[in-house]
């Protein structure tokens, strides 16, 4: 049973991200957007953690865009991971490339690409052979969890491990 405290807790503003979760890597590597929970969707590819917009040094539109794709996609993601009645209907919008939320991710981490080269992460229960959007070769993405992308369409996602 939640305590009340705990309760409370919930409709509070958030903790700033614990310094473990956020990228401490020596040389800034690709970014990604990913779907899922919090408030920065912003991760690096090459460690898998927060990427703070400060230190990318988004401008004020660009963090702007960010905070209003991501509330969505976060909505969406939590709505798969309660496994109740919207789970199917979430599942299919988050792997589905041609989805509204997946079609708007994708032309943001191209708006993000001067900044830093950023991907968007399209999840998947099986690695990917092929890129998703062109169907062309992937290449390996070098971090701590198997990664492939594809250059030409800025899709990255799960990747066999070798």
């Amino acid at each position: 049973m939640t305590s009340v405290a705990e309760a409370y807790a919930k409709l509070k503003a958030p903790k700033p991200t614990p310094p473990a979760d956020l990228c401490k890597c020596a040389k800034p590597s690709a970014i990604k957007l990913v779907a899922g929970p919090g408030f920065n969707p912003i991760r690096c590819v090459g460690c898998d953690r927060e990427v703070s917009p400060e230190s990318l040094k988004l401008t004020a539109e660009q963090a702007e865009a960010v905070a209003q794709w991501n509330a969505p996609a976060e909505g969406i993601y939590r709505l798969w991971i309660a496994s109740g009645e919207y789970e199917v209907w979430a599942g299919r919008q988050l792997s589905d490339l041609h989805s509204p939320i997946n079609v708007d991710g994708r032309r943001l981490a191209e708006e993000l690409t001067p900044t830093r080269r950023c991907y968007f992460w399209l999840p998947s229960d099986e690695a990917y052979d092929a890129c998703p959007a062109c169907g062309g070769e992937l290449a390996k993405a070098a971090g701590s969890t198997p990664q492939a992308f594809c250059d030409d369409c800025s899709v990255i996602g799960p990747a066999a491990e070798s």
